[in-house]
């Protein structure tokens, strides 16, 4: 059973077939289905993805273990895009699909997730400020998967993810 763990966390990682859909924090794990390219691109926002696809879920800490220890940071740049609601952006989101050599994620629900919880933690403890920081890692190592080596990854944040864009640029310097 190990062994078959160690081969999905390694799958996890590599490979943006299996989706983080969602966080459960109240079992603290994370929610994946499986995407191939296409439903990537057919979805007008991964937040809605399937949730009857629901393929597996993992641990938060097996996966934030697995990740210091194996992939400690995204595997390449994330490029961003913020705004404010009903602003154009899905279209600027479906622009950057259609150049070649972009994978986009129109506003993953991991992330606006994410931004929630933070919201409820106190940063100026060292602990939940860590705890913050390793968490946004894992996410965004997880949305830097591409099918291609050469991809660029483009989110389009929700934009209530507007109160951690520092956090997310800050992950790059």
């Amino acid at each position: 059973h190990a062994m078959e763990t160690d081969r999905l966390l390694e799958k996890l990682f590599d490979n943006p077939e299996l989706y983080p859909l969602e966080l459960d924090f109240t079992k603290e794990r994370i929610h994946f289905i499986r995407m191939l390219p296409l439903a990537y691109k057919r979805a007008s926002f991964t937040t809605y993805a399937r949730k009857e696809a629901l393929k597996m879920t993992m641990g938060i800490d097996k996966l934030l273990k697995y990740q210091a220890a194996v992939c400690p940071s995204p595997h390449r740049p994330i490029f961003h895009i913020f705004h404010i609601a009903y602003c154009g952006s899905t279209l600027l989101a479906r622009c950057f699909e259609a150049i070649k050599g972009c994978f986009v994620l129109k506003e993953p629900r991991a992330l606006y997730q994410a931004g929630h919880i933070r919201a409820h933690l106190d940063l100026t403890q060292e602990g939940q400020r860590e705890y913050w920081k390793k968490l946004l890692n894992l996410i965004l190592t997880l949305f830097s998967r591409t099918y291609h080596e050469n991809d660029a990854v483009v989110i389009k944040n929700s934009d209530l993810n507007s109160n951690f864009i520092a956090e997310l640029l800050d992950q790059y310097s």
